[in-house]
């Protein structure tokens, strides 16, 4: 059966002490259609050895405050390349945006742009949406798309929020700049991912598992 909704999520596993079976639990859930990608934090990974090639890993890089140095951020993001990520989430600093150190941002992106791409790995940001005024998010979307990159992950997923906010911010965020988007929240049912799908948002990020399964088993 196709898959009519043109749903596409990608599953977070938020346990950074998760045993294999749990993430093999993850990776399987990964494997079908509609389910493109496993997102797990970068200590994870060298524990996926042997089906790391079989699934589109997506590590979260200083997950989930991002307040570590540029530099353990940079290793973190070329350890993660180096087992297998197809993509890097990089935490955006949230005392950076409220201080409004733009400078520093668009160094730490641009320098880690420029690595993702020389390793034929895709650059995403991951943000805090509820955390910060629209003019933030509208500058730091700005800064992103100047450095190349293209899209967001709109929440970490740890911090609890109101669907119809995340939706607003969707909207307002992509009306503004155009960035593709990520949506994140706590989202659990298919009526919930068509709002979003109203208004451009095609993409979706889920940690509750029986709500995937559930949602999946309608689209597959």
């Amino acid at each position: 059966m196709e898959n009519e909704q043109n749903f596409q999520i990608e599953l977070l596993c938020l346990d950074k002490s998760a045993d294999l079976d749990k993430l093999m639990r993850f990776a399987f859930a990964s494997s079908t259609r509609v389910i493109d990608k496993l997102c797990i934090q970068s200590g994870l990974l060298k524990i996926l050895p042997d089906i790391r090639d079989s699934i589109v890993i997506a590590s979260q890089i200083d997950f989930p405050d991002g307040l570590s140095s540029s530099i353990s951020r940079s290793h973190d993001a070329m350890y993660s390349v180096r087992y297998g990520a197809k993509y890097v989430d990089l935490v955006i600093n949230n005392v950076l945006l409220e201080d409004g150190q733009w400078g520093r941002i668009a160094q730490e992106v641009g320098s880690m742009q420029k690595m993702c791409a020389e390793n034929n790995v895709v650059l995403r940001a991951v943000i805090e949406y509820s955390l910060h005024t629209s003019d933030i998010l509208i500058n730091l979307c700005e800064i992103l798309l100047n450095n190349g990159v293209d899209t967001i992950i709109n929440s970490t997923g740890r911090v609890v929020d109101n669907v119809t906010d995340n939706l607003l911010s969707c909207q307002s965020l992509k009306g503004a700049t155009g960035i593709n988007i990520v949506a994140c929240g706590r989202l659990y049912t298919e009526k919930q991912l068509n709002l979003f799908k109203s208004i451009g948002i095609e993409r979706f990020r889920m940690s509750f598992l029986p709500s995937v399964e559930k949602i999946v088993g309608k689209l597959v």
